[in-house]
């Protein structure tokens, strides 16, 4: 992402693990990637902390710690940014928590990389259709391409037009450009 953006832009990343969030750091240190700000804390949908285990919420294996949680409107304040060309989720099925953290972002409807877990988003307490709709009333899908990969087919990118048109189960990456 920080060769993408190039000098000129600039990447946040926020990670809630903190065994990844060390990675980051090193590997921004070691590739010496100055326009990325990295940032150990959960997001989510509201200010708080979190029970937060492995690569999840309350993961029911591993150390499990309490961890800071801001939301991306309040990351976008506090840093100063006015404008996002592209917002990446990847949260194990707190998809929904994020976005609702997000609102003011989404209003200038950046395009979308979500990682979307169906499985995982009703111990999340919510819904692919619930997360699809949310999207929806921020007009992120209005005149505007929407593919996407589902595993285990990474080789086949689809393109999609309503909700009806992603899976059931499993896990899809949909890109919202």
């Amino acid at each position: 992402m920080a060769g993408w953006v190039g000098a000129s832009g600039h990447v946040h990343a926020i990670e809630a693990s903190a065994d990844n969030a060390l990675v980051l750091d090193a590997n921004c240190f070691q590739n010496k990637l100055f326009n990325v700000t990295t940032t150990f804390t959960a997001i989510g949908s509201q200010p708080g902390t979190v029970s937060f285990g492995g690569e999840s919420l309350a993961a029911a294996s591993g150390i499990v710690r309490e961890v800071p949680m801001i939301t991306a409107d309040h990351h976008c304040v506090q840093h100063g940014i006015s404008s996002v060309g592209l917002l990446k989720i990847d949260v194990e099925g707190y998809e929904m928590g994020v976005l609702q953290g997000a609102t003011e972002l989404l209003k200038t409807r950046p395009k979308l990389a979500l990682e979307l877990h169906i499985d995982l988003l009703p111990d999340a307490g919510s819904s692919a259709k619930e997360v699809w709709n949310f999207l929806k009333q921020y007009d992120m899908f209005k005149d505007r391409p929407i593919t996407m990969l589902c595993r285990p087919d990474w080789d086949k990118v689809q393109s999609i037009n309503s909700f009806q048109d992603l899976p059931d189960e499993g896990v899809v990456n949909l890109f919202v450009g």
